[in-house]
């Protein structure tokens, strides 16, 4: 009666500890330890859980919670042979759990393990199915073990790795399953596959999701074999991966025809790919091979799909533009020879596994028709003349785009009146583009200082898009009135005001007549009521050169003037 209490107590610890847990995303490390020799690595990518080394899996009591317990996102869980037992709780509230894989080695399954893990679905046992739940076997106590006594048990099972995040399991006595995420690993030859034991038992190949690679003779002498399911999620078919699957009638591809023509095949899967069905998305894929007689495609002898036994006209809709066919210059579709027999345009046939097509052409008068591809102001545009029947291009010539934007003049003088700007635009070769390509308008005003824009639309035949250009009306400017030089290091500048449209007044100076870039850092005068201004603690003596500017602040930016003539003063 304690034992039984003591149990209950431990169970009603275990679920008041994690009632209140949010399980959405895994806490779960991607490795560590599970028991005194027992590790665990977890991919939260396939949430596959493997459990690997020696001895007892720990157990977790009380307050002390497995690092399993209660993660959705754990979906399978392979223990490695070499565990023997599965610790009290490890795996309860494993709500993602489906699949588990469970070697002879393990003699018991602990109280709770699995409790609340209810969407466990299949287990994989390698022991007998003498042994299941038996005490000389593998044990379950009984204590919140339901889930897993009352999952689908396959027994005499063998599993182990076929790549480095890839897994094989045989259950069933014919069923191979490969399952996990990448390549699986190329095998040396056609005897070393990790389950060579039992290939001429297996019936049904299934891969899952994940798996991006059939790796070389990865089911190489499977003869017995009569379907393969391949995800969408393969690119790539290892040579002879399928060589000597004789029995091999079906190959359920879960992508579109589309996708399986991109899959690399490499060289002795002729098994797969010339003798079994190959179904894709209830259609089935079928190998021809092109005989373009002169004409082209990109492709040829790669899978296409029909309907199973559809049988449809032979037609230029058919034969060209549903397979992307280009016919020669000058050519058009006159009839398809199919394995050596001829067949009019209108009349049906049927398609085989492998099947010949020969194209037949005949001349066509050319009917050209001119495509113009405007150009932009970031691309050229194009005019083709090309034949509507063939594709012949007759002629091809680029259009320009506009590339230089001038105004006539960017920058006046205020004078009261209103400034239009003329517009002149060249292409990308320096050609000046006629007006008549564009309409030019201008922004209301344009009479006070400020900057204003000129927009160019392109319009007609031959050009499309905006451009925005700009043009500013900059205040009148000011002459130096007097210049002198009374005190050492320093001299006093005086100017002519300028009494309308002005905020201020800058000052230039120089010892170098042409000043460049040899100048002092300009003062400014604020207000247009200053008129002068000293400039004291020269660096230097000599000759000075000295200019000024007005200038106007319009919505919180400068406009300036023309610098004035310079004057120069001989300081000391």
């Amino acid at each position: 009666m304690k034992k039984v209490l003591s149990v209950f107590l431990s169970l009603v610890m275990l679920l008041s500890v994690t009632a209140g847990l949010s399980f959405n995303a895994s806490a779960l490390d991607s490795s560590g330890l599970c028991g005194t020799n027992a590790t665990y690595t977890f991919d939260a990518e396939t949430g596959i859980l493997v459990i690997s080394g020696t001895g007892d899996m720990r157990g977790y009591t009380g307050s002390d919670i497995s690092p399993f317990a209660n993660d959705e996102n754990i979906k399978k869980i392979i223990i490695e042979s070499g565990i023997t037992s599965i610790g009290y709780a490890d795996f309860s509230g494993c709500m993602g759990l489906t699949n588990i894989l469970i070697p002879d080695t393990v003699k018991l399954i602990n109280d709770f393990a699995f409790a609340g893990s209810t969407n466990l679905q299949n287990v994989y046992y390698a022991g007998a199915a003498a042994d299941w739940n038996t005490e000389t076997g593998l044990k379950i106590n009984t204590g919140g073990n339901d889930p897993v006594k009352n999952a689908t048990v396959y027994s005499d099972c063998w599993y182990g790795t076929c790549g480095n995040s890839a897994y094989y399991i045989f259950y069933g006595t014919n069923m191979l399953r490969i399952f996990g995420k990448g390549a699986m690993d190329d095998c040396p030859d056609e005897d070393t596959q990790p389950y060579t034991i039992d290939r001429d038992k297996v019936v049904y190949i299934v891969i899952e999701d994940g798996i991006t690679t059939i790796g070389k003779y990865a089911f190489s002498k499977c003869s017995n074999a009569k379907s393969v399911r391949i995800p969408s999620t393969v690119v790539a078919i290892g040579d002879y991966a399928f060589d000597g699957c004789t029995s091999l009638n079906y190959v359920y591809y879960s992508g579109s025809p589309m996708q399986f023509k991109d899959v690399a095949i490499g060289e002795g899967n002729e098994d797969m790919t010339d003798n079994a069905a190959i179904i894709s998305g209830g259609e089935t894929l079928f190998k021809i091979t092109y005989d373009f007689n002169g004409g082209t495609k990109d492709g040829a002898g790669s899978y296409v799909s029909y309907q199973v036994g559809y049988a449809p006209n032979i037609s230029e809709y058919n034969f060209i533009n549903t397979l992307g066919v280009t016919p020669p210059n000058g050519k058009t579709l006159d009839a398809i020879e199919i394995n050596g027999v001829r067949y009019e345009l209108g009349s049906g046939y049927m398609l085989n596994c492998n099947t010949t097509y020969k194209y037949l052409w005949k001349d066509h008068a050319h009917k050209y028709v001119t495509k113009i591809v405007k150009a932009t102001t970031k691309t050229n545009g194009s005019i083709t003349e090309k034949c509507s029947v063939c594709g012949k291009v007759l002629s091809k010539k680029k259009i320009s785009m506009p590339q230089d934007y001038i105004l006539k003049k960017e920058d006046y003088t205020y004078d009261g009146k209103a400034k239009k700007p003329k517009v002149i635009i060249k292409d990308l070769k320096g050609k000046k583009i006629a007006a008549s390509n564009y309409k030019v308008t201008y922004e209301k005003g344009r009479k006070k200082i400020g900057a204003y824009k000129v927009t160019v639309t392109f319009k007609g035949k031959y050009y499309k898009g905006k451009k925005t250009l700009k043009f500013r009306i900059n205040p009148k400017g000011t002459t130096v009135t007097k210049l002198v030089s009374n005190k050492k290091k320093s001299f006093k500048v005086s100017w002519k005001q300028c009494k309308k449209d002005c905020s201020g007044y800058e000052i230039i100076y120089s010892t170098n007549p042409k000043f460049g870039t040899y100048y002092y850092p300009y003062p400014v005068s604020n207000g247009n009521k200053n008129t002068s201004m000293e400039i004291k603690n020269l660096d230097e003596t000599g000759t000075f050169y000295v200019k000024v500017r007005t200038y106007k602040i319009v919505k919180g930016k400068k406009y300036y003037s023309n610098w004035s003539k310079a004057k120069s003063v001989k300081v000391k």
